[in-house]
């Protein structure tokens, strides 16, 4: 841009300085007719070469007067001490100038990603809660729950025990109630549930008067942490789990004879033969026992139900 400049200031200074040469001939009129007409045509094309000339200075001015000038400053340090002093202060300078951008750094994108991460955040939680309320109304309406609260009722027919009659004692007496006395035991044959050594292992289980009563919420039932052998098959628990699913139904079989619900009524009947069919056997299992075949249990259960599902 400057060399540009002074070529134009130069070629200017010459044209003006001949046109000033040819004026001055102009003035003396000296010579013939002809040669003042070549000095006019001479002068009228220095004087258009004068005003192309100042165009093109006026262009350059105006060029220059919106021109950006971009300056760097740098601050020189003085020269660090030799050695591994000098050395470790570099370093501790640049770590807390990298420690001060970091934290400047985060703190500008937390302010940019913030509210988006909230908005986020609210609709996983609203997602979340969601898919609970829809697992939580499918639980409700699967086979082993429930449809409606209410006193198990006796089976027509069944006798309730006679007045004054003893008190039965072990694990395995008859239920006090007519409608769970357990069926008469038959061979043990190919119609059994279990595998041989699974039923062993069933009939070795003992009652423990400390142990665990749980909610199973899939199915809708109450069991007792001592009712499961260890290292059985997995029909044999399947058998298992059907047997505690009848047990609670027979707290209230009317909900579950007379559901509206073809598949809770399918599940009842399929529990309750599994349930028959183990007491032909014979099977000695604390299952049975009158404690948790009582249909006192069915507050117990109520219970379990109202803290699972407290709005229904």
């Amino acid at each position: 841009m400057t060399e540009q400049r002074a070529d134009i200031g130069a070629r200017l200074r010459n044209a003006r300085a001949q046109e000033k040469r040819l004026l001055d001939l102009l003035s003396d009129r000296t010579g013939s007719l002809a040669d003042v007409v070549a000095v006019e045509k001479q002068l009228g094309g220095v004087r258009e070469t004068i005003e192309q000339i100042e165009a093109q200075e006026r262009l350059l001015e105006g060029q220059i007067a919106y021109a950006t000038v971009k300056i760097s400053v740098s601050a020189r340090h003085g020269e660090e001490a030799a050695g591994a002093g000098g050395k470790i202060a570099r370093a501790a300078r640049e770590g807390i100038e990298n420690a001060g951008a970091f934290a400047v750094g985060s703190a500008v994108i937390l302010a940019t990603a913030g509210p988006t991460l909230l908005l986020l955040a609210a609709l996983i939680a609203a997602l979340y809660y969601a898919l609970r309320g829809v697992v939580r109304r499918r639980a409700a309406a699967s086979p082993g729950r429930p449809l409606r609260a209410g006193a198990a009722q006796p089976r027509p027919g069944a006798q309730p025990p006679a007045h004054g009659a003893p008190p039965a004692h072990g694990p395995y007496a008859p239920p006090p109630q007519g409608s769970y006395a357990p069926s008469p035991p038959q061979d043990r044959d190919s119609n059994d549930l279990f595998p041989p050594a699974d039923r062993a292992k069933i009939e070795a289980l003992t009652e423990d008067p400390n142990a665990q009563v749980s909610y199973e919420l899939t199915k809708g039932m109450l069991a007792w942490s001592d009712e499961m052998p260890r290292d059985v098959d997995l029909s044999t628990i399947e058998q298992l789990v059907m047997l505690q699913s009848y047990r609670s139904m027979m707290y209230r079989p009317e909900e579950y004879r007379e559901s509206r619900d073809a598949l809770v009524r399918d599940w009842f009947a399929a529990c309750r033969a599994t349930w028959e069919k183990a007491r032909a056997s014979g099977l000695q299992w604390i299952g049975f026992a009158p404690s948790r075949t009582d249909p006192a249990n069915l507050a117990r259960l109520l219970e379990f139900e109202k803290s699972e599902f407290p709005d229904t």
